[in-house]
């Protein structure tokens, strides 16, 4: 992670993102729930638990690369499984969950 001071406002901690990497969820590997809280309790170690954490999207080609985690949002939720509703609703020997 990167830090910088903005204007005086105190420590901004960059949380590296990589976005628009498949369709759907599993198509992307990510990190474990277990994984992600050691780099949380390694940044409050080495930052301080008052660093105001903002996103950062290295490879966004379409306009800004800064962001936030939405305070407001549910920050974990299960990933839908995707289908070809319109090839008959199946996905993976499954009813897809999208077909009506």
């Amino acid at each position: 992670m990167k830090t910088e001071t903005v204007n005086g406002e105190g420590t901004k901690v960059l949380f590296a993102i990589e976005g628009n990497l498949g369709y759907a969820a599993d198509q992307v590997s990510g990190m474990t729930l277990a994984e992600l809280l050691n780099a949380v309790e390694a940044a409050v170690d080495e930052f301080g638990a008052d660093a105001e954490v903002v996103v950062h999207q290295t490879n966004n080609r379409y306009g800004a690369n800064f962001g936030r985690i939405d305070p407001y949002a549910d920050m974990f939720t299960p990933a839908e499984p995707e289908c070809d509703c319109d090839n008959g609703g199946e996905f993976h020997d499954e009813v897809c969950p999208l077909a009506s």
